[in-house]
């Protein structure tokens, strides 16, 4: 991330972050973004629009966990 924003390479960082991270959908992945997340470099706007991206993701796995009795 901190590269994408050096370079521009893409214009829309939350988009590129919501279509990346909303495609997940299990703890193992809200953890490794997590762990993302804490690192101390990390630049603060960078750090908001992830944990931005995180709460879909969060919500995700909380549902899951709820009704997996019920998923196939």
């Amino acid at each position: 991330m901190p590269e994408l924003k050096r370079t521009r390479k893409i214009f829309f960082v939350n988009n590129w972050l919501a279509a990346f991270i909303g495609g997940q959908v299990d703890a193992a992945a809200l953890q490794q973004v997590e762990s993302f997340a804490r690192q101390p470099d990390l630049d603060s706007d960078l750090r908001l629009q992830l944990l931005e991206a995180m709460d879909g993701l969060e919500r995700t796995v909380k549902i899951r966990a709820r009704f997996a009795r019920l998923l196939p």
